[in-house]
């Protein structure tokens, strides 16, 4: 399945179906900004944990570009660093994030059995 396709976004809302979720709602997106634009969004709580298309009542939203999105997808690379060396974009209200690394990094552990039903773009296409 292509990265960021609708059938991705399927697989990726089975596969946080089982996370717990928070209290109050949090709903955080991603965002590329070239080529096509991609976007979903990862809500928390309080019924449960879902991935959906598109980045519409998000918190705050990461944009990044198509390459390095699918670098973080596949593992190459860790959003933390893409974050903190100036390559990710925030829109919103980063700080709503505080406390909820571990929520934030189960999704990714959830998100990382994907890569192997994946197919992302090749660094020059994307």
């Amino acid at each position: 399945m292509d990265y960021l396709s609708p059938e991705w976004i399927r697989a990726a809302n089975t596969a946080v179906a089982d996370l717990k979720p928070l209290e109050q709602l949090l709903v955080v997106g991603y965002k590329t900004e070239d080529g096509p634009t991609s976007s979903y969004s990862i809500q928390f709580g309080p019924d449960k944990v879902a991935v959906r298309p598109g980045t519409d009542g998000c918190h705050v939203t990461f944009v990044t570009s198509g390459t390095l999105a699918a670098e973080i997808a596949r593992g190459e690379r860790s959003a933390q660093r893409a974050f903190l060396d100036g390559l990710v974009q925030v829109e919103g209200d980063v700080n709503v994030l505080l406390g909820y690394g571990r929520e934030l990094a189960s999704v990714q552990d959830c998100l990382a059995d994907l890569r192997g039903l994946t197919t992302f773009p090749e660094p020059d296409s994307a």
